[in-house]
């Protein structure tokens, strides 16, 4: 780490105590229990999205004919209910990126990923319900909405941990999410042709909640606004942070997100 209270401009002691308390406050959470570290951020983001991807493949295809053989939902009802899907996905993404600069990225993505979760095992453990459209499409638009208006802050937090050098690889890495994606679709025909729909639903939703405790190893390292230090007219043109620090005050602004919402508008669940 660069020495603190060294740089341009002439600091005095007290200017040099708030940038030492700046910097160990930015390096509190440097490591979550010793194991993870914010170089570990972007591993954890592809392990849960691998997860989450896996888990959509085994049922996001088979969504139109579940309406149509379970609920008697006609194609020209479905059709509806898709393009009203992308309306309430840009406002959710809009939604999103306003809360995430107050409370924090993942203290937003981790309640939606439940939401959507806990929605799409509730569409499997209803089967009373089989028959009441107008309780099954709610559920079906809120899975999808809580979902799909994360993924430009999912992007985001990959952007920000990931080394210009590297970015590269994990571009490479995200086609392999997509193959498992398609692929998982066999596994989940198979189980729908065994067991039936609802059993599939469930099951899917039991596998994608086992990306949510990822998310909340790595709650210590990814920056939220709220967090961030604003330094003092004295101390602004000091240079004391470490690579580190600057790290785990990685910028989240609307230009770090917005650049990645064109490629996240594609759903991942």
């Amino acid at each position: 780490a660069a020495p603190r209270g060294e740089g341009g401009g002439g600091v005095d002691g007290d200017g040099a105590a708030e940038a030492d308390a700046a910097a160990d406050a930015a390096a509190a959470g440097a490591t979550c229990c010793g194991l993870l570290s914010p170089a570990s951020v972007v591993y954890v983001m592809f392990v849960s999205n691998f997860i989450m991807a896996l888990g959509a493949g085994m049922t996001v295809k088979f969504f139109p004919v579940f309406f149509q053989q379970e609920v008697g939902v006609s194609p020209g009802t479905m059709n509806a209910v898709y393009s009203s899907l992308c309306g309430f996905t840009v406002l959710g993404m809009l939604l999103a990126q306003r809360a995430s600069k107050r409370h924090g990225r993942l203290q937003v993505i981790i309640p939606s990923t439940i939401v959507g979760v806990g929605c799409s095992f509730l569409l499997g453990a209803l089967r009373s319900c089989y028959s009441m459209p107008l309780v099954m499409i709610p559920l079906f638009m809120a899975r999808c909405t809580a979902m799909w208006s994360i993924t430009a802050l999912e992007g985001s937090i990959v952007a920000d941990y990931t080394p210009k050098a590297q970015r590269g690889r994990w571009k490479a890495l995200n086609s392999i999410t997509s193959a498992g994606w398609s692929g998982s679709a066999a596994l989940g025909g198979w189980l729908i042709d065994r067991y039936g729909y609802g059993p599939c639903f469930v099951i899917t939703a039991c596998f994608q909640g086992l990306s949510i405790p990822f998310l909340f190893l790595i709650v210590p390292h990814v920056a939220k606004e709220t967090d961030m230090v604003q330094p003092s007219p004295r101390t602004r043109s000091m240079s004391f942070a470490s690579p580190h620090s600057l790290k785990v005050s990685a910028f989240h602004g609307d230009e770090g997100t917005m650049s990645v919402m064109a490629r996240a508008m594609s759903p991942k669940g």
